[in-house]
C-alpha cells in the first residue's frame, strides 16, 4: 500500500489516539511504533489494541511491551 510503503515507525500512529493492530505477520517488517517514536511531543496515542499479539515473535512490529493480556488482566499500564 502506498501509505505504508516507506516503512515505519509511523508518525501517523503516534499522532492518533488509538492504534488497532491486526496483521498476519509472515516476515520481518519495520516497526510500526517504537519506544523512540513514543517520545514525540505530538504524541496522542494512549491505547494500543494488538489483536495480532506478536509479543513473542522476534519480528514483532510493536516492540513497546513484552507481555500479553488475558481475560483476568486485560490492561497493561505504562
Amino acid at each position: 500500500m502506498a501509505e505504508t510503503a516507506k516503512g515505519g515507525p509511523f508518525t501517523e500512529i503516534v499522532e492518533s489516539d488509538i492504534f488497532i493492530n491486526c496483521i498476519y505477520l509472515t516476515s520481518k517488517i519495520p516497526s510500526f511504533v517504537d519506544e523512540e517514536s513514543l517520545k514525540s511531543p505530538n504524541r496522542k496515542l494512549s491505547v494500543v489494541c494488538d489483536v495480532s499479539c506478536d509479543t513473542t515473535n522476534p519480528n514483532n512490529p510493536i516492540p513497546i511491551y513484552n507481555v500479553n493480556t488475558v481475560c483476568t488482566s486485560t490492561f497493561i499500564y505504562s
